[in-house]
Order: C-alpha cells, then sequence, then structure tokens
C-alpha cells in the first residue's frame, strides 16, 4: 500500500447510513478527496441506536473500501455523530481565584474546562465536546478573551454536548478495534456549521438549518412532514432560544 504521511479521514455516522471519507492536502494548502464510500443502515430507532453491530459492520465495510481506493491504511480520523440520545445545554461553570493572583492566565482556563468536563454526567452518560462561548469576571459578562484581566471570580458559558447513553462509547470501539485511532468527535450539526461558515459567521449567525428529510431526529423533521428549525437570537445581554414550526410543502 501507499503510505500517504497527512491522511485526514472522517467518518460520519448518521441515521440512515454511515459515510467514511479520506484525503490529504496538495502542495497549494488545498483538500485532495483520495476514496470515500457509504453504506444504509437501519441501526437507528426513534433517533436511538438499537444495533450497534450493524453499525460495527458498516464503520469496517466504508473503512475497508476507502482503504483500497486510496492504497493506504487509515490510521486515524475524526468522527461525526448524531441521533436523538445527544443532547446539548448551555452551562455555567466557576472558580473562585485566590486574592494572592494578579491576572487571570492559561492556567486559570484549563482548570475552568477541566471542571465543566467533570460536571452533571449522568451515569452511563460521556461528555462529548465542551464548546466554549464567552467568560465572566465578577459579574462582567460577554469577555471572550480573558487572559490578562483581573478578577476573582472567573466564570465559564459554554455549550455542552453530551451523549445521555453510551452509544458514543460503543463507536469508539466500534472504529479503534479497526486500528484507528479517533482524533475527535463531534456532533454533527456542529461539524457541518464548522464546514460552511468562517469565523465572524460563527460569531454572528443566527441559524443553520441541515433538512435530511430521511431523518426522524424532531430538531431536522418528522414523519407527520413538519420542519423543526431551533435558533438562538444573540441579543446584546442575553440570548434566547425559539423554536419555529413549518409545514414542510410551505418551504
Amino acid at each position: 500500500m501507499r503510505d500517504f504521511k497527512n491522511i485526514i479521514a472522517g467518518i460520519d455516522i448518521g441515521t440512515s447510513k454511515i459515510v467514511t471519507i479520506a484525503g490529504t492536502m496538495d502542495d497549494s494548502g488545498n483538500l485532495v478527496i483520495l476514496g470515500m464510500s457509504s453504506k444504509p443502515i437501519n441501526s437507528f430507532k426513534r433517533g436511538s441506536i438499537h444495533d450497534i453491530e450493524e453499525i460495527g459492520e458498516a464503520i469496517r465495510f466504508t473503512v475497508d473500501e476507502v482503504q483500497k481506493q486510496i492504497g493506504s491504511d487509515i490510521r486515524e480520523a475524526y468522527i461525526g455523530i448524531a441521533g436523538q440520545q445527544i443532547s446539548c445545554s448551555h452551562r455555567t461553570v466557576f472558580i473562585i481565584r485566590d486574592l494572592t493572583d494578579d491576572e487571570i492566565s492559561e492556567r486559570d482556563t484549563k482548570q475552568l474546562f477541566e471542571k465543566a468536563q467533570k460536571s452533571n454526567i449522568p451515569h452511563g452518560g460521556e461528555i462529548i465536546k465542551i464548546i466554549p462561548q464567552s467568560f465572566t469576571i465578577d459579574g462582567e459578562t460577554g469577555i471572550m478573551s480573558p487572559h490578562g484581566c483581573c478578577g476573582i471570580k472567573f466564570e465559564l458559558v459554554y455549550l455542552q454536548v453530551m451523549d445521555r447513553t453510551s452509544s458514543t462509547s460503543q463507536i469508539r470501539r466500534c472504529i479503534e478495534q479497526l486500528g484507528i485511532s479517533v482524533n475527535e468527535m463531534f456532533l454533527a450539526s456542529v461539524a457541518s456549521a464548522a464546514a460552511v461558515l468562517i469565523s465572524d459567521e460563527n460569531d454572528a449567525i443566527v441559524l443553520a438549518a441541515d433538512c435530511q428529510f430521511e431523518l426522524n431526529r424532531p430538531e431536522y423533521s418528522s414523519s407527520v412532514g413538519l420542519l423543526y428549525l431551533a435558533f438562538k437570537e444573540f441579543q446584546s445581554e442575553i440570548d434566547t432560544e425559539k423554536e419555529y414550526e413549518m409545514n414542510r410543502n410551505d418551504i
């Protein structure tokens, strides 16, 4: 097999199919797709996994197909996941700094993130990702760059992406059994936004919708033909969540 030095691989665990894709960067810094494979699955029932063996077999099939296409082994991959077992919620966590400490440093932010990783985890659940939104220092909100600031109560406002079941751990094991290291796991909708939005849009965007009508997940569609668009309106002091329900035939 050929031995590409910088294979970038992704495995998307969708609710209707598994997709594996691999590429590399050319001399100009552009991503070149080298191989892709997909396989339909029926492993999700009402958005939750009920057949992990089928998912494991589909992952193995698509990985094998892509490795044949590119003529090289996939040694590590980024994983996209979806399903009703995945929840997102806004949370805050804080630390009280010593009076002797002067400026907030990387050590303080690291302590906040470590505390966030351990908080509010139900039995059998797993935190997939902590996405920072802003910091608060002694009641002053909306701080994006806290290093160098002074204060005692130091808070992190973040989005917690959690798997309420053991599904993520099971998927990780399926992938690692193929000799593939998991670089990072992403919520599929977050990964989609990161792929199409520039930095400024990530800060200001109010709506990002992924309309895939074969899905059962309520945030996207339902079997009775309703499309749910959930979005956040970011205001000067607070952010609010609103959910709109529209008939698919009117779109």
